[in-house]
């Protein structure tokens, strides 16, 4: 499996570590427990072609979610990092997370939503994304870890 290879071979260091000892019998239980929960799929999103509609030097144009890297809540409207491009709602992050696939997006503090096809490297509570770095905040960190976890091995090739 290669999936089962990748988390005990290091493909990511930081979810490796609670594998290092874990016996056979457990990381087949962590395993069934990632597959078991089908309301979550990760893959679904890679076919499907769904847009928001984004104000850059103000006029108005249609951005797949898939392209946007992260979401990032700035003075009472909210900023999109489409490539080199930051893109423009005036809409709380709230309010734009009932607008998004949140399948394919995962929220990692107060001001910061990342798209999971983005992400560069998770390590040390931060994540990078776009060239930036984003500090994953405690509370949300266990969720997050969980989620980064479904999708990398839900991507994998079994």
């Amino acid at each position: 499996m290669f999936c089962l290879k990748y988390l005990i071979l290091g493909g990511n260091k930081v979810f490796v570590k609670g594998f290092e000892n874990a016996s056979t019998e457990e990381l087949k239980n962590f395993l069934e427990y990632v597959y078991i929960d089908e309301d979550y799929d990760l893959t679904k999103y890679k076919e499907k072609e769904d847009y928001i509609e984004l104000f850059y030097q103000r006029f108005k144009h249609r951005v797949r979610f898939k392209d946007i890297q992260y979401i990032e809540a700035y003075n009472g409207y909210t900023e999109f990092q489409v490539g080199t491009k930051r893109f423009r709602r005036e809409e709380s992050l709230k309010e734009i997370e009932k607008m998004i696939d949140m399948s394919m997006f995962v929220r990692i503090q107060r001001s910061f939503i990342v798209n999971l096809l983005h992400i560069k490297r998770y390590e040390k509570m931060e994540v990078e994304v776009g060239g930036i770095r984003i500090p994953v905040s405690r509370r949300r960190r266990k969720s997050f870890e969980e989620i980064y976890t479904r999708y990398q091995i839900s991507t994998c090739n079994l």
